[in-house]
């Protein structure tokens, strides 16, 4: 009798204790397809290395001081501004680690850049100013947010460029000078995950450059001193590959 009790005590006790965990497991395979599982649980990592190429468009607007009255110019302090617009084309290199659905890394861009600006001087007609900038790198931390193979981001850091400025007078140049600018960039992009180890993505940036003084001493002129900066956007397309 008293084993017969038992044995149906540890019957209705497997029923009942069972009963949730068969139902706790339907539950979950009824869940286990759920985009927020999905996401937890089989979207891949996107912590890793990554290079790729880049390819876009700039503009930019550029400064000038005349420290002295010299050849170009009437007074010391007269200004000149010129724009101008072209391709950057180039690469970039960095390293991210995921945490959650945050992002966090750091990107190292070099591209050749051809924003060629000039203007023609407001203290006489027969003079043209120039701007040139050859190449542009930056150095900078990322911060982002993944949503299944969507990856948002902001970005900020080092901007670097080689730039050249110059005079012309008559279409003949009398004076150049170049020089590496410093400065900062502030960007933000949305990259998507075509593939496991393929990214392509879209980026804006903007670029201030601090002054840096250009001089030249001809024998034929006096010297001339001149505070140049800069200030720059760019809007390009990339492609990388994970590592």
């Amino acid at each position: 009798m008293i084993t017969r009790g038992l044995l149906a005590l540890t019957a209705a006790s497997t029923f009942v204790l069972g009963t949730p965990t068969i139902a706790a497991a339907a539950d979950f395979g009824g869940m286990k397809d759920s985009p927020f599982l999905a996401q937890t649980h089989t979207a891949p990592s996107w912590t890793g290395f990554f290079a790729g190429l880049e390819l876009g468009y700039a503009w930019g607007d550029h400064d000038w001081t005349f420290v002295n009255d010299g050849y170009y110019n009437d007074n010391a302090g007269d200004t000149a501004s010129m724009s101008g617009d072209g391709v950057l084309a180039g690469a970039h290199i960095g390293y991210q680690v995921q945490w959650r659905r945050f992002v966090f890394g750091v990107e190292a861009n070099l591209n050749s850049v051809s924003t060629n600006a000039d203007e023609q001087s407001q203290y006489f007609n027969d003079d043209t100013f120039k701007t040139d900038i050859d190449w542009l790198a930056t150095v900078a931390g990322r911060v982002g947010y993944t949503v299944n193979a969507w990856h948002g981001y902001l970005k900020g850091g080092f901007a670097f460029a080689d730039v050249e400025v110059s005079a012309e007078v008559d279409g003949g140049r009398r004076f150049s000078d170049s020089d590496t600018l410093t400065g900062y960039v502030l960007g933000a992009g949305v990259d998507y995950r075509a593939a496991k180890n393929f990214v392509i993505g879209i980026e804006y940036n903007y670029i201030s450059l601090d002054d840096e003084r250009f001089a030249e001493s001809d024998p034929s002129l006096s010297e001339v001193l001149i505070d140049a900066d800069a200030e720059l956007h760019t809007l390009k397309a990339k492609a990388s590959l994970l590592y």
